[in-house]
């Protein structure tokens, strides 16, 4: 099973070109996504106000506030998933605007959201037999959420395609994905090592860094996702 893929280190070089490329752009549609927690928080500071200062504790207002609640993390899991979803329009739309990548990922979202409870949902249930299997699976899906922006796949035809490009490919595939994470398993054990020594403020404001910094570079693991997409079509194509 031979592979004319890009090497590891190559593919991860020019990745991070590219996302260096829309640093900016990643962050700005970030906190697009952000905006969508907004409602979440009032809901949570207007219930913890009245449950603690205004002695409103009764059944009334648990029902009131669950419902509410239910409907701001809806709201924001949307908002956070259009968000995700809008990274991958500014790449196909070469950053251009944020704001109309924004936008454009609304037909996207359902499609999205289907494709990943299901790809997410297999690779879980077979978790619970064999770590094995779900390994397996998780590569092949790997590409179905590209494949639904950058060839405009359905939700069940983006797994299918997904499948197809992985199915001669899979260990070259996994060996990259592998190798990234284990790059990314080596960074955040080196970020960690601080974290048991520090106590208080300084324990939180090191922790609030550590999650910060893992937001900005998020970018990167979906660029390279993209980067080895693009990688393993045009290698099928030339077969």
């Amino acid at each position: 099973m031979s592979s004319n893929l890009t090497p590891s280190f190559k593919l991860m070089g020019s990745s991070w070109r590219l996302y260096k490329k829309g640093f900016f752009s990643f962050i700005s549609m970030y906190l697009w996504g952000l905006l969508g927690v907004v409602p979440l928080g009032i809901v949570a500071v207007i219930g913890a106000v009245l449950y603690k200062f205004a002695n409103w504790q009764n059944v009334l207002f648990f029902v009131v506030f669950g419902i509410l609640g239910l409907a701001a993390l809806a709201w924001a899991i949307y908002y956070l998933t259009r968000a995700k979803i809008g990274w991958l329009v500014l790449i196909k739309n070469d950053f251009s605007d944020v704001r109309k990548a924004f936008k454009e990922s609304r037909p996207y979202f359902w499609r999205y959201f289907w494709s990943s409870l299901v790809t997410g949902l297999i690779v879980f249930a077979l978790f619970f037999f064999l770590i094995v299997p779900s390994i397996v699976a998780a590569v092949f899906y790997a590409f179905a959420s590209v494949v639904i922006i950058f060839e405009e796949k359905r939700t069940f035809s983006s797994i299918e395609r997904s499948y197809d490009l992985v199915k001669n490919n899979w260990w070259p595939v996994f060996g990259r994905i592998a190798l990234l994470a284990l790059f990314a398993i080596i960074i955040s054990s080196i970020l960690n090592i601080p974290e048991p020594h520090l106590i208080g403020r300084a324990h939180n404001l090191y922790v609030s860094l550590i999650n910060v910094f893992w937001a900005l570079v998020g970018p990167y693991f979906l660029v390279f996702n993209y980067m080895l997409y693009l990688d393993v079509k045009k290698n099928g194509e030339s077969k």
